[in-house]
């Protein structure tokens, strides 16, 4: 090979191997699923526990990952249950405070195609005031179409 052919190839690997994180970034913009508001609760400020029920429309739907956000106040909670539609219960101890228009970190689901029943959170009571906690979820994408 000439010098001039082993160049070239040596400029167009370099060139291809720069786009691929680029590529990497584009895809994953394009795959990435919006998080849904997936139900929400009043706290009751005397109480220890709050459920969020799903909204009708999203009972069936299999979620990734799951976060809490607060409104109206903050919430120091203590524990969060995910209850799945084949019995199991998810429990992550959370112990942290929420502030007022803040979110949980993502509480990952593992895959077992299984829809959310109900989440529970537990928290430290009482509060001065009634708190509004919701739920939002990442949906779960196939990445691999069924045959």
């Amino acid at each position: 090979m000439k010098a001039k052919n082993i160049l070239k190839i040596l400029l167009l690997s370099g060139v291809l191997l720069s786009a691929l994180p680029v590529m990497a970034e584009v895809t994953g913009m394009i795959y990435k699923p919006e998080w849904l508001a997936v139900g929400s609760t009043k706290v009751i400020p005397t109480s220890e526990s709050a459920t969020i029920k799903l909204k009708a429309d999203l009972k069936d739907r299999v979620f990734r990952k799951v976060r809490l956000k607060v409104a109206d106040g903050s919430l120091k909670v203590k524990e969060v249950k995910i209850y799945m539609s084949d019995g199991h219960v998810l429990k992550s101890g959370i112990q942290k405070v929420i502030k007022n228009g803040m979110a949980t970190r993502e509480l990952i689901i593992p895959d077992h195609r299984r829809s959310i029943k109900k989440i529970v959170v537990l928290f430290k009571a009482p509060m001065t005031q009634s708190v509004m906690i919701s739920a939002i979820g990442q949906e779960l994408i196939e990445e691999y179409p069924e045959s």
